[in-house]
Formats: C-alpha cells, structure tokens, sequence
C-alpha cells in the first residue's frame, strides 16, 4: 500500500523485499559511545517488516566509535563524521545522507522497545497529512 503526502507524491509502504529505504534513524552525537552502543543494539532489535537504515553522526572525532563501526557487518548501519560541532550541524548533515522517506530522529542516550521504527511507521502510513510526530504515540484500535 502507499501514502500520499500534500505535494501530491506517494510513499511506497512495501514490505522489506523492496531495495528502497523507507525510514532514515538519524543520532547525532558528541563523545558518547557507551550511550550509543546501548541504542544500536535497540535498533538491531527492530521488529519491523520496513527496510530502515541508521546514520550516527558524530561532530567529533570518537576513536571507539570509529573502531565500532570499522567492524560493523550490518549494512544499514552508517557513521557520519562532522567538521563542525552542534547537534544541529548533525541532524542536518544525516538529513543529506538520509534516503528515507521518513526521518526519525533519536538522541544518542534513549532505549528504544523493539517496534518503535514499525509504530513510528504506521503512524505516518494512518496520518498522512501528518508532517512531524514527536514522542511515542498510540493509536486506538476503536
């Protein structure tokens, strides 16, 4: 199925069998890898049938997170290196590499229940005219 958005485009809500991306998980980050580590694993955890993909941005050179993502296999999961500080630079440097259709930002320091991402999703895919979600939200079944 698919939703449409107000500039008269469609998103393609196809299952995982499709290549595209569907959902770009952007962190921003400074120094904070024992934080980050915690969320990454969150996101693997993901019980989602929507291709996603992850991009950290960090605005400072983190050895132990270059030396993380320098053994990562998983090819949805990408590091983002800034020139400049600001978790603003940040979001804005994963919005250039993102290719979702959805953008979900998430702080470097929160964990995550395991249908976030499919929530987040379902969200966008019910309220199409919905342009932001902030926070965890619910929709009635009734």
């Amino acid at each position: 199925y698919s939703s449409g958005f107000s500039d008269g485009s469609k998103m393609d809500l196809t299952r995982t069998g499709e290549k595209s991306v569907q959902v770009s998980v952007i962190i921003p980050t400074h120094q904070r890898f024992h934080h980050v580590k915690n969320l990454l694993a969150d996101l693997k955890d993901q019980e989602t049938r929507f291709p996603f993909e992850v991009l950290v941005v960090s605005n400072v050179f983190d050895k132990k997170l270059e030396k993380y993502f320098a053994a990562e296999k998983d090819p949805r999961f990408f590091l983002h290196r800034a020139n400049k500080g600001g978790v603003n630079f940040a979001r804005n440097l994963g919005i250039r590499h993102a290719r979702g259709h959805i953008l979900l930002f998430l702080d470097d320091d929160v964990r995550i229940p395991p249908d976030l991402i499919a929530r987040h999703f379902h969200l966008h895919a019910t309220l199409p005219a919905v342009h932001a979600i902030g926070g965890l939200y619910d929709l009635d079944d009734d």
